[in-house]
Formats: structure tokens, sequence, C-alpha cells
């Protein structure tokens, strides 16, 4: 919407008035409050309004209007940020696809040489958990996120979630029939699927051992369910991208730990899969925190992305690039019901990730024959 087009009447100029005199600007309209005028109900009040109006003033001001974003799913969140951009145009977003060891890496050559190029890191609890360790990042608390379950934040006020990597059972439509498809985590210890599944490695972090963990976490699933599925003689790859080519191929007819995001990816490709969400038993969703690096050199855009992910607005376009939105009752993806109301795998405290998670990389070597 432009400055133009809203001063066609004046009951929407009076509305581009207000929201200007909240951020204390003068009379010249930014294009951030010709923006939002108006759509309140779509960014979560007119507090957010405001708030997310002078964070956009002040990146322009200071001439840093870029947000470099770090993290696992950087490559499907491409259209997430054309959204923001269409409604913050001055902002340019770029993320860039790291995991695991190579994010952590790369965050902390930034610190050791001082040259700091990523703004905000969106990643898996086990890797941001570390980083909270090293106080990689700086205090922010989005307006936007105040309602946010306590499920998907650190106490300290640190990091938020924005979003979950909901994880499912991937095969192959011309192998498996979908009658005949798994239909609960409980299901893949049938002996049916003895060396028809493929899985990338369980002894490393990553979506696998993450859901493993949170299985024994949760309760309902111990080391003899493991072990079923160590005798069930899975074929272990290099990574989720891997594991989901072989079942596209038909090499193998089922990933049983598969991120739904990464499936959309396979099927918009037409590969002949699809996906059962275990919603029997818990389904796992791993949340991806946002946390605003300590020392970012766009800190005002970085502010902004991260307010507006956790709006009406910024959910639904997580949803829609595969993503389970976080906060509560935000339409989920795929018709599923919101992740507040969902039956999940009991969730760690992020303070807690680290020591859980070291405790099941060292049972699983031994489960899965790796020790």
């Amino acid at each position: 919407m432009t400055v133009r087009n809203m001063l066609r009447t004046g009951a929407v100029a009076v509305a581009v008035a207000l929201a200007l005199s909240a951020c204390g600007g003068g009379g010249v309209p930014s294009d951030a409050a010709a923006n939002v005028a108006g759509d309140a109900d779509q960014l979560g009040g007119q507090a957010a309004v405001d708030a997310m109006t002078t964070l956009y003033d002040a990146a322009k001001a200071a001439g840093k209007t870029e947000v470099v974003v770090y993290g696992p799913g950087e490559n499907d969140k491409v259209e997430v940020y054309k959204a923001f951009q269409k409604r913050f145009p001055a902002i340019k977003v770029t993320g860039e696809y790291l995991v695991g060891p190579q994010l952590a890496s790369k965050i902390n050559q930034e610190f050791g040489s001082g040259k700091h190029i990523a703004d905000l890191v969106q990643g898996g609890d086990t890797t941001v958990a570390a980083q909270l360790v090293e106080k990689r990042y700086a205090a922010f608390a989005p307006v936007t996120a105040a309602t946010l379950g306590k499920e998907y934040q650190d106490p300290g006020g640190i990091v938020y979630a924005a979003s979950g990597s909901i994880m499912g059972i991937l095969y192959n439509t011309e192998k498996v029939p979908a009658a005949d498809a798994p239909k609960s985590w409980r299901d893949l210890v049938d002996p049916k699927w003895k060396g028809k599944m493929v899985l990338d490695d369980a002894t490393k972090n990553g979506a696998v051992a993450g859901t493993f963990s949170r299985m024994l976490h949760d309760g309902r699933y111990d080391d003899a369910f493991l072990s079923g599925l160590a005798g069930q003689e899975i074929h272990w790859v290099a990574s989720g991208p891997v594991a989901g080519q072989a079942v596209a191929t038909g090499e193998f007819a089922m990933a049983p730990v598969y991120p739904y995001s990464f499936y959309l990816r396979d099927k918009a490709k037409n590969a002949p899969v699809n996906l059962v969400f275990p919603v029997e038993g818990g389904n796992q969703v791993s949340p991806h925190y946002l946390g605003l690096v300590e020392g970012a050199p766009h800190p005002d855009a970085a502010k902004l992305l991260m307010t507006w992910l956790f709006t009406p607005e910024g959910q639904k376009a997580v949803a829609d690039a595969g993503y389970a939105p976080t906060m509560p009752n935000a339409p989920n993806v795929n018709g599923l019901p919101p992740l507040s109301t969902m039956d999940q795998l009991k969730p760690f405290a992020i303070a807690d990730v680290n020591a859980a998670q070291a405790a099941y990389l060292a049972k699983s070597k031994q489960i899965f024959g790796k020790g």
C-alpha cells in the first residue's frame, strides 16, 4: 500500500497521522507508516505497529537496512522474507543455510575475528543452547512475543522460537500404498519394514537425533523402542536431504523421520512421495530459536524482522513455508491443529538441552551399533 493510495480517503489519512504521532514522527510519513496503517490486526496490535515503525525508521536513518540470518531452515524461508520485505520494502533479508557444527563454527569465527556478518541465528535447540552458554546473543524481547508459550523461549529472555520444524514419516508412494503406510512411530518396528528404511545419522546432532532424544525424554518411548528400530537394518546416510532423495528414487521405501519443509521441496520437484504426521503418540516439533547476535551489524533491522515473525502475518508466512507457527492458536500447516493444542513429544527446557542431548548421543552409539 502506498502513501498516494492511502490519501484517497480522509479516514485513512487520519490513520496515517495517528500512526506517525504514536511513533514521534513529523509531517512526512515514513513508508513504514504507510504500509502498516490500518493493518494492526495482521501485525499484532497498535503497540506492535508503533514498535515496528520505530525500528524501521531507525534502520533507515542509520543506513543499516540489511538482515543476515544463519540457520538450518534458510533455504525454505525465502517466501517468508519476501512477505516481510513487501511490508518493509527498504529492508533486504539474506538467509544463509548453515546447520549444526557449520553454523557454530561460522559464528565462532566471526566472534574471534570481531567481523560480524550475521544479525540473527534461527536454529535448533542444540545449536542455540550452546551459543547461549557462550553468550553469543543480545537480549531482545519482541513485543509481539508477549504471549508466546514458555516452552518456546528461554527464561532469560534472550531467544524465542517463532517457528518449529514438524517431523513426519516420508514414504515412496510407488513402493508403499497409502493404506499400508505407518501411522505412528510404533508402526516403524513392524518387521515388514526391515531393510526398507533410510535415515540420517542418529548418533550426531540433527533432526533424527533430536526426535529420538525427545522420545526418550517424553517417557512414552524407551531404550527398547530404539533398540527395536536399530534391529530394522536401517540404512544410514549423511543428511536428511540424502535420505529424502533415496526415498524419492525408490531405493528405499521410507525415511521414518523427515521434516515437513523438506517434503514440500520434494513435492515441488514432483517426487513420488507422501508424508504421514504421527499425531498419535506425540508429534515431534523442533523449535527454531531466534537469537539477536551480540554485535549484530544491522541491529534495528534484525529486531524488526524478529518482531514481525511473531505477528499473525509473520506466522501465516511461516506456515505457508512449511514450518509450524508457535504463537498460541496460530493456524498450523496442512490443516493440522495449532501447536498449542497438539499432542507433542515432551519438550526440553532450553537450559537442559545440552546435558540431555549429550546423554542421548552417548547412549545412541550403543543402541545403533556405533559405539
